[in-house]
């Protein structure tokens, strides 16, 4: 196994449980110690069709763009992905293997990106010092505009800082109006802009459509004209009619003219009728040093090619192919494309990427089309090549994923039910379903192979109701688990289990409408016998972002529940939870309670908070639950969170998975064991330590910064699959050390106690 790969495993899995204190502290380095820490990435072989998934985990796709960037410094250009639903940034590792994909999901770059990024983010080296800088839409409310950070190298990590603009008070790109005065480059949230060099004088302009729509605007940046060098972002509105064309809207096709002095008269109605929404890419098709242009737009599923029959001083759109590659398979994602020009299989020639860019309502599964380029990047032609690139890699369920952990099958092992809210269908249909992943691991390396992805044929109510979110639980209390489903209008589904105790499920047919519950839209159930009476209760969360908590008023065998919420024992705003976000008044509560030892813990999903992590709820039908933290473990994944916990690989730590909006689930290993109990972080420990020459062939010095006696310290060498190389006590705040004994690679030097620990990394080369 190669040092990269040896790497990434540290970063984001944890097969090898023995290594689980050194996971934790990888995920904590270069992070202040604080109460809440980031829990690890599984690594659980997950098949599909025989075929075990590459990158199981990564969450699913729906609206990704896609950008270059050297993310480890390597100098071989990884991945990144911004994904529009729900703002969900994704890092890959490429491996570099010639002629082939070879990309490895590496969230552990992640937390290198501002958390401000929303909408849309374009990754481009604007001040050409070999690390990719951030053009992304406004971080100020209100305020429709571009963002900028500045890349740059530290421990061979690509990292940011926000680039200032001291004439704009809102810090956004901004240009000069002929009246005199400054106002931000205009980009919506629903465009994609491009920042590209359009008159090749080696500085970046910015091409974007206009607040009216229809015309596309070019920016000219004059920062090397100025005598600025690359690093300055001084723009000019150079025009208002690039290339002369008019997007109407109301067709994949663009309004050209005939002479390229000349304007398309553009539609005289409404703005946002016009114009809801278009994406650009460009580059040099044909080497004749200009550049053409590819435009996707809201309401057509096909890719626009305008051909530049100007030059680089004077664009003109001359010629169109409007569904392009015409001469190949027409790329077709409805209803939103956008495009990308990237080298994604490591031969050297950059390939043509479509994807949707609509945050919902759009293709999400088969979304991701991949063209190979087959020529040069002076002359590409592109062959199409599949339409699930990465997709194929990943559990990816359309749109929502719900998962919810039970051993359907009596074998000991924690199997999973996943509900989706629908895969996208064509004219706005359903199809909504549950899918079953059976346990095929052991007790202590759980693998799952999805072995039926209509379970129970749920997909047969999809034509009326859909987002199914399943629970577990025995509620005729007859020793079998019994499923309750919630979907998209509030109401629940349940199916009894016929099976008796300890034998495969075998379920009675689907009731719809369970004891008149309905609590509006959006009905995600938990079943737990909240008042400990012995009855099976339902929470039920829903779209507002509250709980409502039915108790059952039944008997042994008979369970009974009162529909209306907000008649006692009943309470519809239970623990006072309200799982609302930042920007959206939709909640999606998602209740999952983890009973401790006698003493219930909620692990709430939520829209837009990730899992919201909620203790005091043991007897507190009534009053306020403790909110503990938002984003529970630093997890982000997106909109819509659901959480299911079990532990299912013996090493007595509870597991937790996530799914999300994008339909696609992760697991984590959490903080909690079995029991309860967590390992606690003292907050008033603190060391700092530096480490130089970093790289470096035969001796390292360590240099220590500590509030803790030095004594009480102690050095641990790991390498990069966890292997213990020394340990030495610290006592001396200046420790030179000789490494000339180990093997070229990467390496992790912890230095701690047992009131906390830190860690860095440093690069052994060759002697």
């Amino acid at each position: 196994m190669n040092t990269r790969l040896n790497k990434l495993l540290n970063f984001t899995t944890m097969k090898s449980f023995a290594l689980l204190p050194l996971t934790f502290i990888l995920f904590l380095m270069a992070h202040p110690i604080s109460a809440q820490v980031y829990i690890p990435l599984l690594d659980i072989d997950i098949s599909v069709d025989g075929d075990n998934l590459r990158n199981p985990m990564v969450g699913g796709l729906n609206a990704p763009q896609m950008c270059e960037a050297d993310l480890d410094n390597d100098g071989i250009q990884d991945l990144f992905i911004f994904d529009r639903t729900g703002d969900v940034i994704l890092t890959y590792i490429n491996e570099g293997t010639n002629n082939v994909s070879d990309y490895q999901y590496a969230p552990y770059y992640i937390r290198n990106f501002p958390d401000s990024l929303e909408h849309w983010v374009l990754l481009r080296d604007f001040n050409d010092d070999g690390a990719m800088d951030i053009f992304a839409y406004s971080h100020v409310p209100g305020i429709d505009g571009v963002q900028v950070y500045e890349g740059f190298y530290e421990a061979n990590e690509l990292r940011f800082k926000r680039f200032n603009f001291y004439n704009n008070a809102n810090d956004l790109i901004y240009f000069q109006l002929s009246t005199g005065g400054v106002t931000q480059l205009y980009v919506s949230t629903e465009d994609y802009p491009e920042a590209t060099d359009i008159d090749y004088d080696g500085d970046l302009d910015f091409v974007t459509f206009g607040n009216g729509g229809g015309y596309i605007f070019l920016y000219e940046n004059q920062s090397v004209e100025m005598g600025y060098g690359k690093d300055s972002l001084i723009f000019e509105l150079k025009s208002t009619c690039l290339g002369g064309g008019y997007e109407s809207g109301l067709s994949g096709c663009f309004d050209l003219v005939a002479t390229p002095d000349s304007c398309a008269t553009g539609f005289s109605g409404n703005a946002d009728q016009r114009h809801a929404g278009s994406t650009i890419l460009m580059f040099d098709e044909d080497n004749d040093q200009d550049k053409e242009i590819w435009l996707g737009d809201v309401n057509t599923p096909t890719i626009n090619r305008l051909h530049n029959g100007g030059d680089n001083q004077f664009t003109w759109w001359s010629t169109q192919d409007c569904s392009f590659p015409s001469y190949n398979t027409p790329a077709e994602v409805f209803n939103f494309p956008a495009s990308f020009y990237l080298d994604v299989d490591n031969d050297g020639l950059k390939d043509f990427i479509v994807t949707p860019n609509a945050d919902k309502n759009s293709e999400d599964d088969q979304n991701v089309w991949f063209y190979k380029n087959t020529t040069s990047n002076e002359n590409p032609v592109f062959s199409y090549q599949k339409n699930t690139f990465l997709v194929e890699d990943m559990v990816d369920m359309g749109s929502g994923a719900r998962p919810v952990f039970v051993d359907y099958n009596a074998d000991g092992l924690m199997d999973l039910i996943v509900g989706n809210e629908s895969y996208w269908v064509f004219g706005g249909s359903k199809d909504a379903r549950l899918f079953l992943y059976e346990n095929t691991g052991t007790s202590s390396t759980p693998a799952y192979e999805l072995i039926d992805d209509d379970y129970l044929g749920m997909s047969q109510f999809s034509g009326s109701n859909w987002s199914f979110a399943p629970c577990v639980g025995d509620m005729d209390n007859d020793g079998d688990i019994d499923i309750l489903v919630g979907e998209e209008f509030g109401a629940l589904f349940y199916l009894e289990n016929t099976a008796g105790p300890n034998q495969t499920f075998a379920f009675a047919n689907p009731v719809f409408n369970y004891m008149n519950i309905d609590v509006g839209l959006a009905s995600t159930p938990a079943m737990v016998d909240l008042n400990r009476d012995g009855l099976m209760d339902i929470v039920l969360g829903e779209r507002n972002g509250f709980l409502n908590y039915f108790q059952n008023q039944g008997s042994t065998g008979s369970p009974q529940f009162e529909a209306d919420e907000d008649i006692a024992p009943n309470n519809s705003f239970l623990g006072e939870v309200d799982t609302r976000g930042f920007q959206s008044v939709e909640g999606y509560a998602s209740p999952f309670f983890v009973d401790f030892a006698g003493g219930y813990m909620l692990f709430c999903g939520s829209n837009e908070r990730g899992i919201i992590r909620y203790t005091g709820v043991e007897g507190n039908l009534t009053g306020t639950f403790n909110h503990v933290e938002d984003f529970y473990g630093n997890v982000r994944p997106g909109l819509k969170a659901h959480a299911a916990l079990a532990e299912i690989n013996g090493n007595d730590n509870l597991e937790i998975m996530i799914g999300n909006r994008r339909g696609g689930i992760a697991g984590y290993s959490t903080t909690f064991q079995t029991d309860g109990s967590a390992p606690t972080i003292d907050l008033d420990f603190s060391v700092e330590i530096d480490l130089s020459p970093n790289p470096t062939s035969k001796m390292l010095t360590v240099e220590i910064n500590s509030n803790t006696q030095l004594g009480n310290l102690r050095m641990t060498c790991y390498n990069s699959i966890g292997q213990v190389q020394f340990e030495k006590d610290c006592t001396r705040s200046r420790e030179t050390i000789d490494v000339s004994n180990l093997a070229g690679g990467l390496y992790f030097l912890e230095v701690g106690s047992d009131e906390g620990k830190v860690v860095k990394r440093f690069v052994k080369g060759n002697n």
